[in-house]
């Protein structure tokens, strides 16, 4: 009885472990989502405008993750607080299984930022 709950409880624990987001993998996400959400602003858009909105975001998005965002390590998930030291200007994401889940959103920061 026990193997029946410990095999598959070990199993879980072992890909929670290997699938914990680091902070490049949350730079790719908040890139993404940048990109993305521009692109819904756009009303008319070809692959060529989405090329340059990439281009213009990505720095953007790089400098928010490096400067701006605290990872706290868990092992077997991380969060990642975006913003500055005020709880009102704090967004906060969980990373786990390779997903970003945002948790607590910031009512200063200007970028909204949409999730799947």
């Amino acid at each position: 009885m026990k193997r029946k709950i410990l095999f598959p409880l070990l199993v879980v624990l072992i890909a929670l472990f290997f699938t914990n987001p680091d902070k490049a993998d949350f730079q790719n996400f908040i890139q993404k989502k940048l990109v993305e959400s521009k692109a819904e602003e756009s009303e008319n858009q070809n692959s060529e405008s989405v090329d340059i909105l990439d281009g213009l975001w990505s720095r953007p998005a790089s400098w928010i993750v490096k400067e701006g965002t605290e990872r706290k390590n868990y092992f077997l998930f991380s969060v990642f607080v975006v913003g500055n030291g005020s709880e009102d200007n704090q967004s906060v994401y969980l990373g786990i299984f390779d997903r970003f889940i945002q948790t607590k959103k910031s009512e200063g920061l200007s970028i909204d930022i949409k999730l799947d």
